[in-house]
């Protein structure tokens, strides 16, 4: 912008005539002018990075249907396996960020363990869980279920599409 003004007011026959405090004036608005113009021009090619550091996130999934609890072992799952899913849950948030979910029919947030859901969705847990979560840091995927579904697709179609994140599963249920 400086060098432009400077070229332009250097030896200009008509500007002789004006007194030099409104030359300088003049000079000043040109230098100013054409210095935004030229950083309005350039700024796509200058790049601000920041940098946000965030947990990773860890979902935490639990099959809320009434099939959990037909196998032998229902009485621990009813009562003791409860609260060590809440342990699990407090260990991991001083890591991670947690997001507890409970899936049945429709997908709640929240360990709200009553097992009285009559279907089973995976696929819509999976589904939503993409969603949710799409092009976050999801680090993990903790769902623990019979693996019996009653209600929607084959739940790995719906997992496979989200890439890069580890599913791990607690077998819960009967062993068949």
């Amino acid at each position: 912008g400086i060098l432009y003004a400077f070229v332009f007011y250097r030896k200009d026959k008509l500007l002789e005539e004006i007194r030099r405090f409104w030359r300088w004036t003049l000079f000043g608005f040109r230098f100013l002018t054409v210095t935004f113009l030229a950083l309005l021009l350039l700024e796509p090619i200058m790049e601000s990075v920041s940098t946000k550091l965030e947990k990773p996130i860890v979902v935490l999934a639990h099959d809320n249907s009434e099939s959990l609890l037909l196998g032998k072992d229902s009485l621990y799952i009813s009562g003791e396996y409860k609260d060590e899913l809440v342990k699990l849950e407090k260990k991991l948030s001083e890591k991670f960020e947690v997001q507890s979910y409970t899936f049945g029919g429709d997908v709640t947030e929240g360990l709200n363990l009553d097992f009285k859901e009559k279907t089973t969705n995976i696929s819509d847990f999976f589904a939503q869980i993409f969603t949710r979560f799409y092009n976050r840091n999801l680090g993990a995927i903790i769902i623990a279920s019979d693996g019996i579904y009653n209600h929607g697709t084959d739940p790995v179609y719906i997992a496979d599409k989200i890439k890069n994140t580890p599913i791990y599963s607690i077998a819960l249920g009967d062993t068949s």
